[in-house]
Order: structure tokens, then sequence, then C-alpha cells
């Protein structure tokens, strides 16, 4: 697979509100322990994986949900993150070029993926997802090995601070980030934070 010049995109929680919309389905299903919002909860703990209700453990959850991370019409029921697709279009519009999607969705959801993005006219790009083989939680490392084998892709627009912890310390491109909280940065890398695709979007012409 050819990987152009240019921006990698992720896809959770930067071009889709997936973890709002699994925290959703969660209290749909179980129950909000502590009668949080989905909201709340999304800025207390973060990821689903986080929340430590008995109710939400994946011992508990499993059966009911398990056939839900590989469903088609589940995968396209997800929002687009607010104004995201006009935004890129701008970009595309400021001559700025798109690399590749890279994801830690697994490759199982490969096709509900590039139909979901086709569905809402993000660009066509090449899809990079996590190998079944492949823990997720060990992605960020396998996403920082991509990123330094493909030294042409120049910024990564994501959500995961960890991701910023994994890149090595000659990285010298830039990690552009939605996420607010406080972060523990390297000093060697690039990072420009941004609360919403607007201010990204600023940032990013304005270099």
């Amino acid at each position: 697979m050819d990987i152009w010049p240019g921006i990698a995109l992720d896809i959770d929680d930067t071009l889709s509100q997936t973890t709002i919309f699994w925290i959703e389905k969660m209290i749909e299903a179980f129950g909000s322990d502590e009668g949080m919002t989905a909201q709340q909860i999304r800025e207390k703990y973060f990821y689903v994986q986080n929340v430590p209700y008995p109710s939400w453990s994946w011992e508990n959850v499993k059966d009911k949900i398990h056939y839900r991370l590989t469903d088609e019409a589940f995968q396209l029921e997800l929002k687009t993150v607010v104004d995201s697709v006009s935004w890129i279009q701008e970009l595309i519009q400021s001559w700025k070029k798109f690399s590749c999607y890279l994801s830690n969705r697994p490759i199982s959801i490969y096709w509900s993926t590039k139909k979901r993005l086709a569905l809402h006219w993000y660009p066509e790009l090449p899809i990079t997802l996590r190998p079944e083989d492949v823990d997720k939680e060990k992605w960020n490392d396998r996403k920082s090995d991509f990123l330094q084998k493909h030294t042409n892709i120049s910024w990564i627009i994501d959500d995961n601070p960890d991701l910023i912890e994994a890149l090595p310390i000659w990285y010298q491109w830039i990690v552009y980030l939605f996420e607010t909280k406080k972060y523990s940065n390297p000093h060697w890398v690039s990072v420009v934070q941004c609360d919403d695709w607007k201010t990204l979007v600023q940032e990013m012409t304005s270099r």
C-alpha cells in the first residue's frame, strides 16, 4: 500500500464521536453507577475501559456488546465530530494534502470504516487499521513505528496523548492533538493542542 506525502488522520474521537457514542450505549444497557451523564463520564474517565463500574466490566458486558464491535450497521450509526468534514475541505482548499487514515480500529471493521468515511464525504485515502494480533494497548507503539517508517507523513491529527509518549526522540514533525487536559509531553515532540477543528485549521494554516 502506497502512503502519500501529507497529513495522517486518526478516526475515532477525531472524525467520529466514538467514545461518547459507546458511553451512551453502555448507559442504556447497564446504567450509570454514579448517575452521571455520558458527557460527565467522558470528562471524568476519558475512555470506556477506564470506567470502574462493576456492571461495565468486560466479563459482564462482552456477551451483549461483542457482536457490535464488528457490526456494520452499528458502526454507521456513529456521528461525525462537529464540522470535521467541512474543515478538512478547507484544509484541502488551502493546499494541505492528506496522506492516510491511521487508526486503532481493528482491521475486522475495515470495510464498514471505509463505507462510513465515504458516506460522510471524507477524502478517499489509504486506511491503516490495527491488525487482530496486535493488542489495543500496544497500538501506539506500532503507530509510532509507522510514522517513523513513513517519513513523508509530515503531521498527524490524533486525540490520544499516549501516542506522544511513544514517539522517538528524533521525531521532527508536529502532532495536532484533540485533547484539552494536561498531559506529560516529552520535550522533543512538537505538539499543538486543539479544542476543536476550527482551532486546528487556524493553527495549521498559519504554518
